[in-house]
């Protein structure tokens, strides 16, 4: 079997682990306060990646996007309509 929960079965506790692991092995990460208390950039070559976590609805979500494309500001503008229609 599987370890990882299906989804919609993760406990806050495991959205908030998940959320642990990534922020240790996301390169270049960086804590932020938006979207929410839980979030982080990270860049990895080009790549700019905003993750957070909603331990409310148990979730962990990352959005990313070149830097040639985005700022961080676009990026945040992104997670923040992603978090609006959890």
């Amino acid at each position: 079997r599987d370890a990882r929960p299906r989804r919609g079965w993760w406990t806050r506790r495991d959205a908030n682990e998940r959320f642990r692991r990534m922020r240790e092995q996301y390169p270049n990460s960086e804590n932020a306060s938006a979207p929410t208390p839980k979030s982080f950039y990270a860049l990895w070559d080009d790549i700019l990646s905003l993750t957070f976590a909603d331990l409310t609805k148990r979730v962990v979500i990352t959005v990313s996007c070149s830097k040639a494309i985005c700022t961080p500001e676009n990026l945040l503008d992104v997670a923040k309509l992603v978090q609006g229609k959890l």
